[in-house]
């Protein structure tokens, strides 16, 4: 087994959890079969996600979990420990080499995480089968609810023992129902089964084989499963593991630069404990990534606009000045063949996926952070975009890995509640952002809507213009040098250009205005700019009652994840394409 110093992954990326499971009694002569199978399933993750910090989850049991926890090391992988009670009552559970075992594993670990174990005492864990039993139930739900897969070295034969492997597999095939999230299906995980015959039973048809298993785990609904639901499944899966890449890579390709898009002010944020200033450090780095992904959005999509008004402008030049001319009759294709490959590479680079998917990411971290540092222990996952289950599940995940590194801080560390800073570095701060923005879209309608009236009367003016210079006799002013202008040929045609250039450049700029939403935009952020003045007001009065405050706070919260989700919507409905449909 290789020593090294276990160090956290790094704070800016996503880690992807995988957990353990598997049976106790191992036949010795498969371990190396069962070893380099295991490695096999890690290696083929980090092929798949080379950018991304693997995370094992592990009750470090004798047996399949030391295997499993051994075959991580091997491949680099952390290695967490999740244990169902306090280690010495756990050890003894144990036989004298699994023990010895453990302790080496456990000294290579990231950090451990401890099952809270409330109702039930030391003594009782000592002297109760049942109580142990109920505490292995509880590390199986764990490792169920905070792990996207799992590695089971099981049998596949089903069981209702307590906290068994046969239980571990049933809640990661099923997806573990979370109370704030009940009106919502489970997100299942997907299982890699290595079939593993067991000391104590009799050896299956395809032992030592790789299964993948999705859906319900249980031999009737594995076999009768419709195969259009597993597949969409396995897509869900692969699509999870896409983004968390995906979000890692473009992370270590745009590293954070170190004062920008903080929270809070450096000085305060390089005294807070390890697990706020992970994710400090983790909104700001999908806080620039956001920032840097709508600067190519915008790119694209002004090159998309200016190829299309390029296009309609030169067609209307050929038009009105240049009947006969081949170049410009084929200018019109050309933009809109430009347009199209435009519209390609930003399809092919996601930058409209990559700008909503970090500003959500970005929003939920900003609501995580403060609930922390206001002492509302409460993880954003269970909360995030309640009623808008959509591709961007993976957020969901990913807010989930980040939680479970609150249990590598040691209890003194732990941040006493801070409600003023809370106040003023998220409710005011958010309270005055939405309320600038607001006032800045609105100004950005009503120049649209002042544009376009101007344009209606400039057309109106020039129509009525240039058939009555064409009528009219008029020896002298204005009218006159108009009517020479029109009546000459070329001129005549830069009237009819001039009829309709004012209608393309406002229609330009409205579909600018269209696509980024101000409209809808300048509404929901003047809603949630009142909603914030008044949540300040009542934190204010409430700063001296603790509970209050985190009452106050979680519905803040609540509706800033709630007001986030309105705003993925709203741009989901609106991508980015060269031309729109009706």
């Amino acid at each position: 087994m290789t020593n090294l110093t276990p160090t956290l992954p790094s704070p800016n990326l996503v880690p992807f959890v995988v957990a353990a499971a598997g049976h106790r009694d191992l036949r010795q002569q498969d371990t190396n079969e069962l070893l380099a199978q295991t490695r096999t399933v890690l290696k083929q993750m980090r092929n798949r996600m080379p950018h991304t910090p693997l995370v094992l989850l592990n009750g470090l049991a004798e047996g399949a979990d030391q295997l499993i926890a051994q075959a991580a090391l091997l491949e680099g992988v952390s290695l967490v420990a999740a244990l169902p009670m306090p280690v010495e009552i756990y050890k003894a559970q144990m036989p004298g080499e699994a023990q010895q075992k453990f302790d080496e594993l456990l000294s290579q670990c990231i950090f451990r995480v401890q099952m809270p174990n409330e109702g039930r005492s030391e003594e009782q864990m000592r002297i109760s089968e049942e109580t142990r039993a109920d505490c292995y139930e509880e590390l199986a739900l764990f490792l169920a609810q905070n792990s996207q897969a799992l590695i089971a070295l099981w049998d596949g034969k089903d069981s209702e023992k307590k906290g068994g492997t046969s239980r571990v597999v049933r809640y990661v095939s099923e997806g573990i129902q979370v109370e704030s999230l009940s009106e919502e299906e489970p997100q299942p995980g997907i299982i890699y089964q290595i079939v593993t015959p067991r000391e104590s039973g009799s050896i299956p048809l395809d032992a030592l084989s790789l299964h993948l298993l999705i859906g319900k785990a249980d031999g009737k609904d594995r076999n009768s499963k419709n195969r259009e639901l597993v597949t969409l499944s396995r897509s869900q899966f692969d699509l999870l593991e896409q983004n968390i890449e995906r979000f890692n890579r473009d992370a270590i390709q745009w590293p954070l630069q170190q004062d920008k898009y903080r929270l809070i002010p450096a000085r305060e944020a390089d005294r807070l404990p390890a697990f706020l200033q992970r994710l400090e450090v983790l909104h700001r780095q999908a806080d620039a990534l956001s920032i840097r992904a709508n600067v190519l959005r915008t790119r694209f999509f002004s090159a998309i606009l200016a190829a299309a008004l390029g296009g309609t402008l030169t067609y209307a030049v050929h038009e009105d000045f240049f009947l006969a001319s081949v170049v410009l009759w084929l200018a019109l294709p050309v933009f809109i063949a430009v347009a199209a490959v435009v519209y390609k590479i930003a399809k092919a680079k996601r930058v409209e996926d990559r700008y909503l998917d970090a500003r959500a990411f970005a929003e939920a971290l900003r609501v995580q952070f403060f609930w922390e540092m206001a002492g509302v222990v409460k993880p954003v996952a269970d909360y995030y975009l309640l009623r808008h289950r959509t591709e961007m599940d993976w957020i969901r995940s990913a807010l989930r890995n980040v939680w479970l590194f609150r249990s590598a801080e040691p209890s003194s560390t732990i941040l006493q509640p801070n409600l003023h800073a809370v106040l003023n570095h998220w409710i005011l701060d958010q309270e005055h952002w939405y309320r600038a923005k607001a006032k800045r879209q609105k100004a950005a309608v009503k120049r649209r809507e002042l544009l376009s009236r101007y344009a209606v009367w400039l057309v109106v003016i020039w129509s009525v213009l240039v058939p009555v210079s064409l009528l009219v006799h008029a020896p002298w002013g204005w009218l006159a040098v108009l009517q020479s202008v029109v009546r000459n040929e070329p001129w005549y045609g830069m009237a009819h250009f001039l009829l309709v250039l004012p209608a393309l450049l406002v229609g330009a700029y409205s579909l600018w205005t269209e696509q980024a939403g101000y409209e809808e935009q300048a509404r929901e952020y003047a809603q949630i700019g009142r909603f914030l003045s008044w949540q300040s007001k009542l934190l204010n009065t409430n700063l001296d009652n603790p509970t209050k405050a985190c009452e106050i706070l979680m519905a803040t919260g609540i509706e800033a994840l709630e007001e986030n989700g309105r705003w993925l919507l709203l741009h989901r409905e609106r991508p980015l394409q060269v031309i729109s449909s009706p």
